[in-house]
Formats: C-alpha cells, structure tokens, sequence
C-alpha cells in the first residue's frame, strides 16, 4: 500500500502513481492525501483506494488503511479452481473480468486468458456472489472493479471490452458502479 500526497517537493504524487500502475496494475492499493480536489477524477484512472482531503483526521486516517488492509488481505487469497477440459486451473478471482455464457459453455475472461468450462451461471454467480461481481444480464457477469465507464446498456472495461447490460438491469448495474466508484474515491 502506497500513501501519497498530490503535491510532494520535488515530484507529483499522481505521477508517481501512474508509474506504480504501470508496474502493478491491481495488486497495490494507493491512497491519495491532499487539499486539492480537482485531481479526484486522476485518481480514478489510476484506481486509486481512497482520496483523502486534508486536514485528515488520525482516526479517520487510520480507520481507511485498516479497510485498504483487510481489502488486500481478502483479495489476495481468493480463488475458484475451474476445470477446462481435462486440466484444472486456479483463478484468482481479482483477474476475472467477466463472465458470459452460451448455452451450457461458460467463459471466464481474465486479464491475461479465456477459460472455456462447463458451468451454470447461477453457480458462478452464488460462488463470486461475495466479491465485487454483477450479474448484469442473463449471460454475462461482469467485475465491477474493472468497469471504466457506463453507456446505454454497455458497460465498457478498462481493457476497451464491451460488456452488454439487459434493460432490465441496466439501472442496478449503473447504480453499483457508482456506489464502487465513490467508496474507490
């Protein structure tokens, strides 16, 4: 975890954690202390934990790095193990994208591959049900953590992926991505 303030002598906090990012894209959690709020929208492109405006209060400090701790805690050691073929494979589940499904094959998009495996989505939704997943339509699941922005029933992924959304979840799915975005501001 990284605690760091927008203005530092010398360099920019947020440079600094756009160099971060390109290291480690999702592992490291950054938390931004400032007085300056017009680099709140920065901060989401660089998924920043929080952004906390100074004066910060100790409690309050210390109340979101014990949050930012247990998030990481919980993340990291959070994986489904899905059989794809005759292999298995251990996914960690802060990698999975999305999910969709045709018919009784089931796709699990994460950052790096695609896993084709037989599954319902009813089961993949109660077993991911507790992390940060959204079934936005009869055939997709998508990880909110990873939704870049919303539009008329599509949501759009960091990696430029689109996501459809059925009208009838459209309001709901918009709803948790901006509850997601203001709890990651």
């Amino acid at each position: 975890m990284f605690l760091l303030d927008i203005q530092m002598d010398g360099l920019n906090g947020m440079e600094v954690a756009k160099k971060i990012r390109k290291i480690d894209k999702k592992e490291v959690e950054i938390i931004f202390t400032t007085s300056l709020i017009e680099y709140i929208q920065e901060g989401y492109e660089v998924r920043a934990y929080r952004y906390l405006l100074k004066p910060i209060k100790l409690e309050n400090l210390k109340k979101h790095i014990i949050s930012c701790v247990e998030e990481v805690n919980r993340n990291k050691s959070s994986y489904i193990v899905v059989n794809e073929k005759n292999d298995a494979y251990k996914l960690k589940i802060s990698d999975i994208t999305y999910i969709e499904i045709q018919k009784r094959e089931m796709t699990i998009h994460t950052i790096n591959k695609d896993y084709i495996i037989n599954s319902s989505m009813s089961k993949m939704e109660n077993e991911l049900s507790r992390y940060n997943f959204y079934r936005c339509h009869k055939s997709f699941m998508v990880n909110i953590e990873f939704i870049k922005n919303i539009k008329q029933y599509v949501a759009i992924l960091e990696n430029k992926e689109e996501v459809p959304i059925s009208r009838y979840k459209f309001k709901d799915t918009k709803a948790r991505f901006l509850s997601h975005l203001g709890s990651v501001l």
